[in-house]
């Protein structure tokens, strides 16, 4: 159990398109364990 925080930047274009339709991103997590993804998770 743990958090993990990562911070990065991006262009508010994106930022805007990301909070104006969610449902159209995921996030994928990748680790040096598992490199094609270990967690995806659709936005809403």
């Amino acid at each position: 159990t743990g958090l993990i925080v990562e911070r990065t930047t991006t262009d508010p274009a994106l930022a805007a398109a990301i909070l104006a339709r969610p449902e159209n991103y995921y996030v994928n997590v990748h680790t040096a364990a598992c490199p094609t993804g270990t967690i995806r998770g659709q936005l809403a």
